[in-house]
């Protein structure tokens, strides 16, 4: 099984963007992305296996050292 870290955006983006897929589909360049089951996200890494703990601690202190995204 694998692991991701995802950020996902606020409804506003979430339409838009879901409404940039249904035009490609519309528009016959590719409808995958309409058609998956998944929601408009940025997928900053992948991991086969990880450890949870340490995981968690690096994100905390990574979210600390930084200014929020509005």
């Amino acid at each position: 099984m694998g692991y991701a870290i995802v950020g996902y955006f606020d409804e506003a983006t979430d339409k838009k963007i879901s409404g940039l897929w249904e035009q490609l589909a519309i528009e016959g360049i590719d409808d995958y992305l309409i058609n998956s089951a998944n929601n408009p996200h940025i997928k900053f890494m992948m991991y086969e296996d990880i450890e949870k703990d340490k995981l968690i601690e690096s994100i905390s202190e990574i979210a600390k050292s930084r200014e929020t995204i509005l």
